[in-house]
C-alpha cells in the first residue's frame, strides 16, 4: 500500500512541480491503484483477525498503522483536489526538498516492514522540511496556502507512521 501511496503522491508531486494538472489518465491510475491498496490491505487485516493466533493488539497496532496512512491519503486527495481547482502557482524551492524527504520516508517505511533494517537517523526530518516550506512564498497564493496546511497533515501522518513501524519492527524482533 505504501509503494502505491509513494507513487500517488510523487505523480500529484511532479504535476505541481511541472505547473500543469498532468495527465489526468496518469494520475486516475494511481490514485485508483493506491485506493485498490488500500482496500486489499483493510480486507487483509480483517481477515488476519479470523486467523487462530492473532492477537487483539496486533490488531490494534494495525489498525493504528492503518489510520495514519488514511491520513496521510486523506491529505494527497486533498492536494489532488486544490490544485485542479486553484491557480497555478511556481512550486517552491522548499517543495522540491519537502517532496523528496517525503518520498524517501514512504521509501524506508515500506523497506522496513519488507524486513529491511532502516534506522531512525536514516529518515529525514519532515518537520523541518515543513518549517521551511511555511516560510517560502507568499502565504496568500491560495495553492501555496493548501500545500502549506496539507504538508502538516503529511508531516504528521508519517512522522506518526515512522514511529509506528519502527515500534512494530522492535516487537517483532524481539
Amino acid at each position: 500500500m505504501l509503494d502505491a501511496y509513494l507513487e500517488y503522491f510523487h505523480s500529484l508531486a511532479e504535476s505541481y512541480v511541472l505547473k500543469e494538472t498532468g495527465n489526468t489518465s496518469e494520475l486516475d491510475r494511481v490514485r485508483l491503484n493506491a485506493r485498490m491498496a488500500r482496500t486489499n490491505l483493510e480486507a487483509s487485516i480483517d481477515r488476519l483477525g479470523a486467523e487462530p493466533g492473532t492477537t487483539a493488539e496486533q490488531i490494534t497496532r494495525l489498525n493504528a498503522l492503518m489510520a495514519s496512512s488514511h491520513r496521510f491519503v486523506h491529505a494527497l486527495m486533498a492536494l489532488d483536489a486544490g490544485w485542479r481547482h486553484t491557480a497555478a502557482a511556481p512550486a517552491r524551492m522548499a517543495f522540491h526538498k519537502f517532496a523528496a524527504d517525503a518520498e524517501k520516508t514512504l521509501t524506508l517505511l515500506a523497506a522496513a516492514l519488507r524486513g529491511t533494517r532502516v534506522q531512525l537517523k536514516e529518515f529525514p526530518d519532515l518537520r523541518e522540511d515543513h518549517h521551511v516550506l511555511i516560510g517560502s512564498g507568499d502565504q496568500k497564493v491560495e495553492r501555496y496556502a493548501l500545500v502549506n496546511v496539507e504538508a502538516d497533515r503529511i508531516v504528521n501522518s508519517l512522522n506518526t507512521l515512522r514511529e509506528q513501524v519502527i515500534e512494530w519492527r522492535a516487537k517483532n524482533a524481539a
